[in-house]
């Protein structure tokens, strides 16, 4: 990899379908297959997890020299820092009052409160929205998959959690002044984060116990706000945003086949035993 900047990621989008195009190259990893347990890529991020941001000089062999992040959140913030003009022309990372110049200098006070504002959003995410989808994804299907074995029980569990962090995301974060998280007038790269662990749940079509959890069209159908949000996220990250999630109704509508047809092809346990995960 010649680039000074990389990240590696599950999935790949091409530039010209990013929302933001910034100078960074994707390293697509396919966890299907265990390439992030493998020796070369535990070198590069020793959690054997994605996503992970690479840093290196052009001109740099040494593995010393270089700059690795791990955690979305993590890396949001970082890029949006590092490429601040950039992120700010589109105003998921600013101060964007309505009444604001492209030209003018924010205040430096005022910036960082609405930054902060973010963060919190981010942050909250992390222990609610973010442990619960990924829950329920892993055990209701994505462990068929990856070798383990998918749970009723757990997913249950994760569902119900799940479901109070969508009714709290419906009536403290998401207001009717604005589709956005924090009532803002535009976006954010909270916004980014969050809504992809909501809408990813599609792949639930492919659960051996759909029949017996809540269908992402279920959990929204309650849920008006959430919808609004989704929709205006998706309208305004298009064409990126259908290029992406086509993989994910792909791998869903496939999935979804195999049961259908009988082929089951996994493991099923009820234990109540936690077990230990690949984060997505």
């Amino acid at each position: 990899m010649n680039d000074a900047r990389c990240v590696y990621a599950f999935i790949y989008l091409p530039r010209k379908n990013r929302t933001l195009d910034l100078p960074v190259s994707i390293v697509v990893v396919k966890l299907a297959k265990g390439e992030h347990k493998t020796a070369e890529f535990m070198h590069v991020n020793k959690f054997g997890q994605v996503p992970v941001l690479v840093e290196r000089r052009d001109d740099d062999d040494d593995d010393s020299m270089r700059f690795v992040l791990t955690e979305s959140s993590a890396i949001l913030k970082y890029l949006s820092e590092t490429f601040s003009k950039t992120v700010s022309a589109s105003k998921m990372y600013h101060r964007c009052a309505e009444n604001e110049r492209d030209d003018d200098d924010d205040d430096d006070d005022d910036a960082l409160k609405e930054k902060a504002k973010i963060w919190s959003a981010m942050d909250w995410y992390q222990t609610t929205i973010r442990s619960s989808a990924a829950g329920l994804s892993w055990h209701a299907f994505v462990a068929q998959n990856m070798g383990g074995a998918v749970s009723l029980e757990l997913s249950k569990h994760y569902e119900g959690r799940l479901k109070l962090s969508l009714d709290v995301l419906e009536t403290k974060w998401l207001g009717n002044s604005s589709p956005f998280l924090n009532e803002r007038p535009h976006p954010s790269i909270a916004d980014l984060l969050v809504v992809e662990d909501i809408v990813n749940l599609v792949v639930l079509k492919g659960s051996p116990f759909r029949s017996q959890l809540s269908s992402l069209e279920a959990l929204l159908r309650t849920r008006p706000r959430i919808r609004k949000w989704i929709d205006a996220v998706s309208r305004l990250n298009r064409p990126a945003w259908d290029e992406l999630h086509r993989v994910l109704d792909m791998v869903a509508a496939s999935a979804e086949k195999k049961m259908n047809s009988g082929v089951r092809g996994h493991r099923s346990s009820n234990s109540t035993s936690t077990r230990a995960s690949s984060r997505l």
